[in-house]
């Protein structure tokens, strides 16, 4: 996830996904997918929400869980 600043003055992130997301989405039921998508799309306006946690030992990574999973992402605050 990379910062953007935009032109309306508001922050955002970008969502870079890596290649095994799809194939990991593909192998749970839609509905589950759907809800997990919805999550990850959120953390473009907010990649910190209360719930969610920073990995030990990582100084980037954070986890979110969303019923019995669990999203892992990086958050890349460096301003272009």
């Amino acid at each position: 996830m990379k910062y953007e600043s935009g032109c309306d003055g508001v922050s955002t992130y970008s969502l870079c996904y890596k290649p095994s997301v799809e194939r990991d989405l593909h192998s749970i039921p839609h509905t589950i997918a759907s809800r997990l998508l919805d999550r990850i799309d959120r953390l473009t306006s907010d990649p910190f929400p209360p719930q969610s946690i920073k990995l030990h030992g990582a100084e980037r990574l954070y986890r979110l869980r969303v019923g019995d999973y669990r999203i892992v992402y990086e958050v890349d605050r460096e301003f272009a």
